[in-house]
């Protein structure tokens, strides 16, 4: 069954083709929201859907550091900048840090990132720098993107570990972020 109605507006969004279809798919556009499988995309079109400082924002940058936090394990024992990132802009949302704090944090969280081989502790890092640029920019959905990534270099001989942690940020997403209005 294809539903060119609700989905259409993924198209205006310009989202990525593989949800587009993906979304054509389902009935509606409230069934897609709650059966989507992938944080990345519930992020990416909750930050689209926001007004940069609004309380819906705000609500997608908390869900960008939950899903960062779920990484936080691969980042090398004593390295506490990507935590550190991901507390700048939590603080940032509750109104207890500038954009200067949270953009500063984030760039020891990218140095971070530069200074790890493994590929586990360099997504993290960056899951974490992601988050805090979700501040600035609708860029949230890489913090989940990201997350995935570290847990699937974490387990790469599983050929699932990719799909169950987006899975599990789409849940998580789901518990911060309210469903936007489409336009």
């Amino acid at each position: 069954m294809i539903r060119t109605d609700w989905s259409y507006a993924l198209v205006k969004t310009r989202a990525c083709s593989d949800a587009v279809m993906w979304a054509r798919e389902q009935p509606s556009y409230e069934v897609a929201w709650e059966s989507c499988e992938r944080g990345d995309w519930l992020l990416w079109l909750a930050g689209r859907r926001c007004t940069p400082g609004d309380a819906a924002h705000k609500s997608v940058v908390v869900a960008a550091c939950a899903c960062a936090r779920t990484v936080l394990q691969y980042v090398p024992s004593g390295e506490t900048r990507p935590l550190r990132a991901i507390e700048a802009a939590e603080a940032w949302c509750r109104g207890e840090a500038t954009l200067g704090d949270v953009l500063a944090a984030s760039y020891a969280a990218y140095t971070a990132y530069d200074a790890y081989a493994a590929c586990s502790a360099c997504s993290a890092a960056y899951a974490a720098a992601n988050a805090t640029n979700g501040v600035y920019v609708a860029y949230a959905y890489a913090a989940a993107a990201n997350a995935t990534y570290a847990t699937y270099a974490a387990y790469a001989a599983d050929g699932d570990a990719r799909s169950r942690p987006l899975a599990s940020l789409a849940v998580l997403v789901r518990q911060y972020v309210a469903r936007p209005e489409l336009p």
